[in-house]
Formats: structure tokens, sequence, C-alpha cells
């Protein structure tokens, strides 16, 4: 398809190229081509760039890996903002579920609710949840 700078400019409201694509003559030689071509555009645009087809295809794949590694640190982010709300809830559930006192006489022990649970439940059920949500997310 070819569309002429009028009617870009005309439709698109664009008075400049952004990226132009030039089709070779079959068994011609592409170094060649991309060095003309490449003095060509030097000459008259100092700041463009003359890419092959595999040049073009590594800037683009780099462009997204730049993107993707942005969302893995915007998610260990959110992981480490999350292990810190999960470990702060437990130590300040923690003091609460293992009080004891003593009753009148002295010698017997009365625990709280939930007081004879294993105190590292929670820390193990937090541990099981987190990872499963982080396999299964």
């Amino acid at each position: 398809m070819l569309v002429t700078q009028p009617v870009i400019a005309r439709e698109f409201d664009q008075r400049q190229d952004r990226i132009d694509f030039v089709e070779t003559e079959p068994g011609a030689d592409e170094a060649t081509v991309q060095a003309i071509l490449t003095r060509g555009a030097e000459a008259a645009f100092p700041i463009a760039e003359v890419l092959n087809q595999g040049e073009l295809k590594e800037s683009r794949e780099e462009q997204i890996g730049q993107l993707v590694n942005l969302f893995y640190a915007l998610l260990a982010l959110a992981i480490l903002i999350s292990l810190f709300g999960i470990a702060n809830t437990l130590a300040l559930l923690a003091p609460r579920t293992h009080p004891r006192a003593r009753d009148a006489a002295g010698d017997r022990h009365v625990a709280a609710p939930g007081a004879d649970d294993d105190p590292y439940e929670s820390v193990i059920t937090a541990l099981i949840g987190a990872i499963l949500g982080m396999a299964l997310g």
C-alpha cells in the first residue's frame, strides 16, 4: 500500500515522516543498498536511522523488553509491599494470640482464646497463601 505525503498531511495532520520502508529489487545486495541509503539519509536528515529488517526487529524487541521489565519491576514492588503488609498484620496479631494470665490461686494458667494454637500456624498459612497467589497470578 502506498500512502503519499499529501494524503498523510490531509488525513492524519502529519507533515513529517516517522518511518519509511524501502523494497529492494530481487538479488540486490542489501548491505550496499543500506550503505547508499545511510549516506543519503545522513546528508538530508542527520538524526535519521537506516535499519535493515533484522535491525528493525531487534530495535522493536528491545523496546518491548524494556516495557516488560518495567511491568516486572512494578510486580516485584507490589509483592514486596504485600509481604510487608502480611508481616505487619502478623506482628500486630501475634501478641494477642499468646497472652497468659494467672488465676487467683496462682498455680493454674488460663489461656486466651487461640493461645493453644501453634505459634507458627499463621505464618505458615500466610506463606502458603502467598505462594499459591503468586503461582495462580
